[in-house]
């Protein structure tokens, strides 16, 4: 079993798709070791598997890098939330800007989507490139005015996020300018 874990995690490293197949030469039972053997790498779960007893916050961030809308997202952005509670964060460091920049397209282009289908209607290209527009603005102003404030914990970034009218005024322009209603 250990073997075919190694070469399931050496397929991933080479860059097999999701869910893509492979064929390896593993011995079986019997006295011809060199059979083929299919398996299945779902590299989602593999990488999951991977980091999931971690405490370095990295690994959650790497996995949220890879697979933003990945089967364990949620809690990777769970525990990434919980390891860096305590911690400032600084967006005039590049990596942190473009860290809060990408996490805050995703969260604006998931909720958008969700809203849109809580409403009944349906995400089609139109309404897809009004999301883009919309969350990519958003994104792009609300990381312009963190990148110009002192270093702030996660918490006081969802106050900033929540109740801060300079932000407020970013992402309802962004919204004005992109979303057209139905």
């Amino acid at each position: 079993m250990k073997g075919l874990l190694i070469l399931a995690a050496l397929a991933w490293l080479v860059g097999m798709t999701a869910q893509a197949q492979c064929a390896v030469v593993a011995p079986l039972h019997g006295p011809s070791p060199d059979r083929i053997v299919r398996i299945d790498v779902d590299k989602d779960a593999l990488f999951w598997q991977s980091i999931m007893n971690s405490d370095n916050p990295d690994d959650y961030q790497a996995y949220l890098e890879q697979f933003p809308g990945g089967t364990y997202a949620a809690l990777a952005r769970t525990r990434l939330v919980k390891l860096m509670a305590g911690q400032k964060l600084d967006f005039t460091e590049p990596g942190s800007a473009s860290q809060f920049k990408q996490s805050f397209f995703t969260s604006c282009a998931a909720a958008a989507r969700s809203h849109l289908s809580a409403l009944g209607l349906a995400i089609t290209s139109d309404r897809e490139s009004e999301i883009s527009g919309a969350c990519g603005c958003s994104s792009d102003g609300v990381t312009d005015v963190l990148v110009k404030r002192e270093p702030m914990t996660l918490s006081e970034l969802a106050d900033a996020m929540k109740h801060d009218p300079e932000i407020a005024k970013i992402t309802a322009a962004c919204r004005a300018k992109y979303i057209k209603r139905p």
